[in-house]
């Protein structure tokens, strides 16, 4: 990836990344309720609306999350605000989009992502970390608009890009 940015006579040296070697090593282990009959733990990494994430593009983000029975009683959904995103807003974009949400988070990302059997996203770059955690990772974005670098991750094959509530029921 960055290779192909930078002039062929640089030298790269590729170290890794501390904080991504140590949730790799501290997430060795994982349930897999895919398989174990579990409700399947949904973690959605929430970012708020800024700039070019308008209002409208959270609640068809949001919306592809919404799952018809009996889909949703095998689920579990946490939503992790992004630290700078406004809780009362998020509250009303769930509220507005008719997702029903289990729990909101107020730990940590280690925490969130350790509960996680699923996470997904719009656009958060946390989602990196989960898949160094070994979590099955989904980029939910109605317009596949690839946001803030996320369109270099999907196209590394980072995630799976989910546009629609079909798609996420049939995977779910």
């Amino acid at each position: 990836w960055f290779r192909d940015r930078v002039a062929k006579d640089v030298a790269i040296l590729a170290c890794g990344n501390p904080r991504m070697n140590r949730i790799h090593q501290d997430f060795q282990t994982r349930r897999h309720a895919f398989s174990s009959g579990l409700p399947l733990r949904v973690l959605l990494l929430s970012n708020g609306v800024e700039d070019c994430y308008t209002t409208e593009h959270e609640l068809q983000d949001l919306r592809i999350l919404l799952l018809p029975e009996p889909h949703r009683n095998r689920t579990v959904l946490r939503v992790r605000p992004h630290p700078r995103e406004n809780r009362d807003s998020l509250a009303r974009a769930i509220f507005r989009a008719g997702l029903q949400v289990d729990s909101i988070s107020g730990g940590s990302l280690a925490d969130d992502l350790e509960w996680a059997d699923v996470c997904a996203t719009p656009w958060s770059t946390s989602l990196l970390e989960a898949m160094v955690a070994g979590r099955a990772c989904f980029w939910t974005n109605a317009r596949n608009d690839r946001l803030c670098l996320t369109g270099d991750y999907i196209d590394a094959g980072l995630g799976t890009v989910i546009t629609d509530s079909s798609a996420w029921t049939s995977i779910v």
